[in-house]
């Protein structure tokens, strides 16, 4: 140890950031972060003190016994990042108790005096903070924050004006989530989504209407997760083109969530995931490809289909630049997906190849495939090599032996 007096300081400092875990919120520990590295030795101990981008990070756990870690170890911690940016989260690892809504509103005003460095905050405190708290952050004073989560107690609309007040506050947000346990709808107005890139309120139900209202509200969207409400459609909804968005997340148990893809047209989309309890018409999908010309690279359903036959309809609009496709069938009896991987099957080297670029395929619950056909695909996509098409790097697929299948 005696050697590392010698280091320069720089170097040390270069040290401990490349070996610590590079955790996105660290909550303290003695056998982790910059805790166990100050243990080793006193001039370790002393770096590590004087080290401000080791100290920008923090988890804060409210429980029914207090605060972990507690608000006088909060400011310490936060205040050795001196004026680094701050990643910082405040979570419940535990049922609070009635004790909770004091303890969370403490955890708050603990790291409130370091508003000016917030980075990226996440409250995930569900009904135990207050919305009407965060009227206590200086309005307009929040330009480092780029992230932001929130669990809203009560609805939307009754956090609306306080969240409102933040967004407004924060002006270089780019990340922003959030969480409520009711359907509900968008408060009416203009929507401050202009700069979100990364939108996830996925655990906010919401009507068709007003998932399109985001998509319209937010020009600059890269990913976007939404969960669609069961609720009255109207008779007709506005046609919308997005043409910035990448990642698109849809669940929903509604019946009208097809509503949803028959008004959207994405041609940047490169990755969708559908989890839908009911079945979405296949020419809904299959128009939605078509008219988007989108180049999707993934693909993830988890939705009843027709057969296979229909599914490799709604996959050949993207067959040329599909690479990963997951399927979840929804539905008690397994369902043969022999004609899908026969469309997969190379037979001839002069035949127009189906989904040439795909190296990973997945069909999982609810899927079956005969042992010959799933032996062939592997022959033909792992261990063959054909101009212009990729090798099938991972496939999982419940085959069907014989003694699998059922009696004649």
């Amino acid at each position: 140890m005696d050697h590392s007096r010698i280091l320069n300081l720089d170097i040390l400092e270069q040290v401990f950031l490349h070996t610590l875990p590079n955790e996105l919120f660290v909550h303290p520990s003695l056998r982790a972060g910059p805790l166990l590295v100050s243990h080793v030795c006193s001039s370790w101990r002393q770096q590590v003190l004087a080290t401000p981008a080791l100290w920008r990070s923090l988890d804060i756990h409210v429980t029914r016994r207090g605060v972990k870690p507690p608000p006088e170890v909060i400011a310490a911690w936060l205040g050795r990042a001196r004026n680094r940016p701050l990643r910082i989260r405040l979570s419940l690892p535990e049922k609070p108790g009635v004790e909770g809504w004091q303890n969370s509103e403490k955890a708050f005003r603990a790291v409130l005096p370091f508003h000016t460095q917030w980075e990226r905050l996440e409250l995930r405190l569900r009904m135990f903070l207050p919305m009407d708290v965060l009227d206590e952050i200086p309005y307009d004073a929040l330009d480092k924050l780029q992230s932001l989560y929130i669990t809203i107690p009560g609805t939307l609309l009754t956090a609306w004006p306080h969240l409102r007040r933040i967004l407004d506050s924060a002006p270089n947000i780019e990340r922003l989530g959030l969480e409520a346990d009711l359907s509900e709808h968008l408060p009416p107005g203009s929507l401050p989504f202009a700069g979100i890139r990364i939108l996830d309120v996925h655990n906010v139900a919401l009507p068709v209407i007003d998932c399109l209202r985001l998509l319209e509200a937010a020009p600059a969207l890269d990913s976007l997760m939404i969960r669609i409400a069961v609720a009255d459609a109207p008779l007709s909804l506005p046609s919308v083109t997005h043409t910035t968005l990448k990642l698109l997340s849809v669940y929903s148990i509604a019946l009208d969530a097809d509503a949803l893809f028959d008004a959207v047209t994405l041609p940047q989309l490169i990755d969708l995931t559908i989890i839908c309890g009911h079945r979405i018409p296949p020419e809904t999908t299959i128009s939605f490809f078509a008219r988007s010309r989108c180049a999707l690279r993934r693909l993830h359903l988890c939705t009843p289909v027709d057969d296979a036959e229909t599914l490799v309809r709604v996959l050949e609009p993207i067959s040329a630049t599909l690479e990963i496709f997951h399927l979840g069938l929804l539905c008690d009896d397994a369902m043969s997906m022999d004609a899908l991987i026969e469309r997969l099957i190379i037979r001839d080297d002069a035949q127009e190849v189906f989904c040439p670029r795909i190296h990973s395929i997945l069909l999982g619950p609810g899927s079956k495939v005969k042992e010959e056909t799933a032996s062939a695909l592997m022959d033909t996509r792992t261990r063959t090599v054909h101009a212009g098409v990729v090798k099938l790097e991972a496939a999982l697929v419940h085959v069907q032996t014989v003694r699998d299948a059922p009696p004649r």
